[in-house]
């Protein structure tokens, strides 16, 4: 996905937003914008991958801040409340009639997960209420619906799937186990280091979720999304020889959607009217999108 002009406030919002994480000295913060600030001017242009721009934005405060992870502490948080509201998923799925449909409810429970992205600009995580809003989501369902046809793909074959944030990786476990039951072998793929929420190898072994996958590759970097000129060689030979790639969340389609790869099915809730005009769904809605 290009930049657009909106791209540019939502991230250099952002970009405030995770300077207060991190510190409350105001000569920091500041330094950390301007830091933000130049490197967006250094790197704009409508043709260039929103989330590209994004990378080196964030990398540039990251460093002006000397946090190699400022929003650890709300990453914690997601995965609490996610714990906490794991078996009301769980019993949302083990009550499906049917093994398809216990797959289907395990993949709109992950894509409700999506909802935890701290600090997307008009978008409040609701974290304190995420029970109700799971239920919520879970009767309202997808609005861009493909998942029939990606499980049609996905049966006896090789699947790639790629996470997002904390606390949604709680609820990806759920999907992932029951996904396995299907496709013949599963690959997991988290960021290489700490960028804004999202997981690490440090959250699949917190969940155990490496003893239930065939194998757990990174994005070897702390790319916002996957950048294929970053991607470890293991990981750029799976998206290639994959049956089906499942990409979590706005990031992963914002990057992966500019490439050549396919079939795809981006699991996400559309939290800004950008990606949402992309993906044919409005704001706030769950989406299932397939492109083969």
């Amino acid at each position: 996905m290009k930049m657009t002009a909106k791209c540019i406030d939502c991230l250099l919002s952002r970009v405030y937003y995770e300077a207060l994480l991190s510190t409350s000295d105001e000569e920091q913060i500041m330094k950390a914008c301007t830091a933000g600030l130049m490197t967006m001017c250094k790197v704009f242009s409508p043709d260039e991958c929103s989330a590209r721009v994004a990378t080196h934005v964030h990398r540039a405060v990251y460093q002006a801040l000397e946090d190699e992870d400022p929003y650890k502490e709300l990453k914690d948080i997601s995965n609490l409340v996610a714990m906490d509201v794991l078996p009301l998923a769980r019993r949302f799925v083990e009550e499906a009639d049917t093994e398809r449909e216990r797959l289907k409810r395990a993949l709109l429970s992950a894509t409700i997960g999506n909802a935890f992205d701290f600090g997307v600009k008009d978008f409040e995580v609701p974290y304190r209420q995420f029970e109700e809003r799971f239920l919520e989501y879970a009767k309202q369902g997808f609005a861009v619906d493909d998942i029939d046809e990606m499980l049609n793909i996905a049966k006896d074959e090789d699947v790639v799937y790629i996470t997002d944030n904390c606390g949604e990786i709680v609820f990806d476990s759920l999907a992932i186990r029951e996904l396995k039951e299907v496709a013949s072998h599963i690959t997991l793929v988290v960021r290489g280091a700490p960028i804004m929420t999202d997981a690490t190898m440090e959250d699949v072994v917190w969940l155990g979720l490496d003893k239930v996958v065939d194998r757990v590759l990174t994005t070897g970097s702390n790319a916002v999304g996957v950048l294929l000129d970053e991607v470890p060689k293991e990981l750029f030979e799976s998206l290639n020889n994959s049956s089906l790639i499942i990409a979590k969340g706005m990031a992963n389609y914002e990057t992966l959607s500019e490439y050549d790869i396919s079939p795809i099915c981006y699991l996400m809730m559309a939290k800004c009217t950008t990606v949402a005009g992309n993906v044919g769904a409005k704001k706030g809605e769950l989406v299932a999108r397939l492109v083969k």
